[in-house]
């Protein structure tokens, strides 16, 4: 039961360390607020640990991810949550092999 609630508050700056890792430096979440689940960060694309090559997106990105199944969740991101514009939408499954990311409809 711990585990799950601190799951459910992991802070959104140690998805942005683990993301940086596990890239190697090519995708970095800067400013990280808000959690796992409900968060927004500046991301920015690099050509990994070193490089000194940093391309950063101009507006907040905003994400909010759900449970949607007992292994899948659905993953909505946007940068520019205020407007008329759908937000990008991926489902995420985990399966024994890995992670499965497919893209999903809103």
């Amino acid at each position: 039961m711990a585990l799950l609630v601190g799951l459910a508050q992991l802070p959104a700056h140690w998805v942005a360390v683990a993301l940086n890792h596990f890239t190697q430096g090519r995708v970095m979440l800067v400013e990280a607020r808000g959690t796992l689940w409900n968060g927004s960060a500046f991301m920015a694309l690099g050509a990994g640990v070193g490089s000194g090559s940093v391309h950063a997106w101009q507006q907040r990105l905003q994400w909010h991810m759900a449970p949607s199944g007992l292994n899948e969740f659905t993953l909505k991101l946007s940068d520019a949550p205020n407007s008329a514009k759908a937000p990008w939408v991926w489902q995420l499954r985990w399966l024994p092999t890995g992670w499965q990311i497919q893209a999903g409809a809103v």
